[in-house]
């Protein structure tokens, strides 16, 4: 697009070059897969043994949450507690954006399900303001 910007300015405003002299081609790049279906998989499966390993589990909810509401991963990590109040209804708020503005997004009832397991078993004490 730039090339195609500086030719148009070089034969319309310069005189530099004429029009059908040189024809800009456009070029589709192939989209990369970032994982393949099997690493995907793995990545999205449920780690086996939740209370002993904590952080393997922590790490699951985060990508499950990510992947299925498509929050930016600085909003999840600046959701706190009192924003959780109204999962019971499919739904959250997230407080802290990128355009500093909350707003309340629906959640996926498999991911409630999902967070509210893991607050019940490793945040169970949490107050309101903890993140």
């Amino acid at each position: 697009m730039k090339y195609q910007a500086f030719y148009h300015y070089c034969s319309d405003k310069q005189g530099v070059l004429k029009k059908s002299q040189y024809k800009v081609k456009s070029a589709e790049l192939p989209i990369k897969a970032l994982y393949t279906q099997e690493q995907l998989d793995k990545i999205l499966e449920k780690p086996k043994n939740i209370r002993e390993g904590f952080e393997e589990y922590r790490n699951w909810v985060i990508c499950m949450y990510v992947y299925n509401t498509g929050n930016r991963l600085s909003s999840f990590t600046n959701l706190q507690m009192k924003d959780l109040k109204l999962l019971d209804s499919g739904r959250m708020v997230v407080q802290k954006t990128k355009a500093n503005k909350p707003y309340t997004i629906a959640v996926p009832e498999k991911i409630c399900d999902v967070i509210r397991e893991y607050v019940n078993i490793w945040r169970n004490d949490a107050k309101d303001n903890d993140y």
